[in-house]
């Protein structure tokens, strides 16, 4: 099976992923109670800071905020989406090594204990399977991440493994 290319160009890959976009709302939040804190307090060193930075510094992380955050498609634009990262998902598990192979089989020991035995040339398989799926992989997080972007494991592309070996 031969990678397609969708007609569109990948575009926002960098969207940020839940943690992230938390991360910057707080910042906004730590701005604007830092603004308020200003108007109210009664100490000379609160009303002494740069209320003209503050805001600066409010907007540009508002602005990565907004920059960060993946568009929510809705419906003929999230059928297709789901399609293609259907499409997308059966090519990248094609030839996807299994956790069997990369984690390898759980054996005894001749002192009782256990120790993990991996298939040989396991790691080459995947090195070259990442080569041969990089473009779709990145297709499909991009894909996964305006579909949900609240689920940081939506585009984890190991919890396909988990189901590698059914296809």
């Amino acid at each position: 099976m031969r990678f397609i290319r969708d007609k569109e160009p990948i575009k926002d890959f960098y969207k940020y992923n839940p943690k992230k976009r938390q991360h910057y709302k707080d910042k906004v939040e730590g701005f604007k109670a830092t603004l308020e804190e200003i108007k109210t307090s009664e100490f000379s060193a609160v009303r002494s800071l740069d209320k003209g930075e503050i805001v600066k510094q409010m907007n540009q992380a508002q602005k990565t905020l907004e920059r960060g955050t993946p568009d929510h498609p809705q419906g003929i634009e999230k059928d297709r989406k789901c399609l293609r990262a259907k499409e997308l998902r059966e090519f990248i598990l094609k030839e996807m090594p299994t956790r069997d192979e990369m984690m390898g089989v759980r054996k005894r020991n001749s002192e009782g204990g256990y120790y993990q035995e991996a298939e040989p040339r396991a790691i080459d398989k995947q090195i070259a399977w990442m080569k041969g799926t990089a473009e779709a992989v990145r297709e499909y997080k991009t894909i996964m991440r305006e579909l949900e972007p609240d689920d940081p494991d939506a585009c984890n592309i190991d919890k396909l493994r988990e189901h590698a070996s059914s296809y």
